[in-house]
């Protein structure tokens, strides 16, 4: 509301300077356009901002990680450690179950070994699917 109204004076009283003689456009326009100006300054002090909106907050980068970074960068190897570990187990018993075994008993104590590597490791490990898995042993 108050911008509007201080807009709109700047406007009227701008207008009002002029006779009807010495209106034309072009003087009409400049003295509108610096009374819109003249009012923009007085609502939001500058029109340009010349400063980033983030300038408060300066940009400082680490020299070396912090101890957290470290923490979790050693959970995540050893996470990706243990995954390999359980990867190489399962794909060992499952090349033994698609090409050594050739007896019942040893195809049924592989398929066990495989369901017990699975619940074990909570799961397929990471870079294994079961589609890919169905699709080995069926060949």
């Amino acid at each position: 509301m108050k911008t509007s109204s201080i807009l709109v004076a700047g406007l009227v009283g701008s207008a009002s300077a002029f006779s009807a003689e010495q209106v034309d456009r072009r003087n009409l326009l400049k003295s509108l356009s610096s009374a819109g100006a003249a009012a923009a300054l007085a609502v939001g002090g500058n029109l340009i901002n010349t400063e980033p909106a983030n300038a408060a907050y300066s940009q400082t980068y680490l020299t070396e990680p912090t101890d957290e970074f470290k923490a979790n960068e050693e959970k995540a190897m050893a996470f990706k450690r243990e995954q390999l570990q359980q990867k190489k187990a399962l794909t060992d018993v499952l090349t033994r179950l698609t090409t050594v075994s050739n007896s019942e008993e040893e195809l049924v104590n592989d398929l066990k070994e495989l369901r017990y590597l699975v619940i074990k490791g909570g799961g397929m490990p990471a870079g294994l699917k079961k589609d890919d898995l169905v699709k080995q042993v069926r060949r």
